[in-house]
């Protein structure tokens, strides 16, 4: 790892974050967070990203994001409208809704959010 920033990078030896100095690794280990650092961090990544919690743990949750569509609403413009929404409300239908993500958070800070489908659709550092 030369020419890099000096901060906290994972560790080479596979334990835990260590600090680079900006040229070489030094000794220096962290212990990583508390079960409490963790659930602050993952309280403010729920309320940022303006999710629903369906299930919570003190490090991972279980959220939803949308809403609902409303198909009377929609069931009513396409026969008011004798057809022509139907491809609009399709539209919508594929495109919109609920969807459903599992986030945690680990040791370091790192937020995860991960698909109902097991996609990892973000992850990072809290600052």
């Amino acid at each position: 790892m030369s020419e890099a920033l000096a901060g906290w990078y994972p560790d080479p030896e596979g334990r835990g974050q260590r600090y680079f100095d900006g040229t070489r690794w030094t000794e220096h280990r962290s212990a990583g967070l508390t079960e409490r650092q963790r659930a602050d961090i993952l309280d403010r990544a729920i309320i940022s990203a303006h999710c629903r919690v369906l299930n919570r743990s003190a490090t991972a949750a279980s959220v939803v994001m949308g809403q609902p569509v409303n198909h009377v609403v929609h069931v009513l413009l396409t026969l008011f409208l004798c057809g022509l929404w139907a491809p609009v409300w399709l539209f919508i239908a594929a495109t919109n809704g609920e969807k459903y993500f599992t986030v945690t958070v680990d040791e370091y800070g790192t937020v995860q959010w991960i698909s109902a489908g097991g996609k990892l659709m973000d992850s990072g550092r809290a600052q």
